[in-house]
């Protein structure tokens, strides 16, 4: 009954089912499950990971904002393999505020 209810609402949204925008998605997961819990270990500003995951994935003015995400190119493996091997001090700099490293940049658009 639970599954023929699903497929009535997905073949009923305007979206689909699946449809989704999977840069957006990598993204999201890039922020929630790799970079914001290793810019807190190191000391970031931000009040919680809750903060940090807020600020990256939807402020709109940031150099990573997943909100406005459409295109994945070719590097997240390099860039979340950068960020767990990275120091603390090439993720955070001396103001507390998050370094996005070099390998990272442009990954996402």
């Amino acid at each position: 009954m639970v599954r023929a209810l699903l497929v009535s609402v997905c073949l009923f949204s305007l979206a689909g089912c699946g449809s989704g925008n999977s840069a957006r998605q990598d993204c999201f997961n890039f922020v929630e499950n790799q970079y914001c819990p290793a810019l807190q270990f190191c000391g970031a500003i931000y009040l919680s990971t809750g903060d940090c995951i807020n600020f990256f994935e939807s402020s709109g003015n940031t150099v990573l904002d997943c909100d406005t995400v459409t295109v994945e190119y070719s590097g997240l493996g390099a860039c979340e393999a950068q960020v767990n091997a990275s120091y603390c001090d090439e993720l955070v700099n001396s103001s507390g505020f998050a370094e996005l490293p070099a390998v990272c940049a442009g990954v996402f658009n």
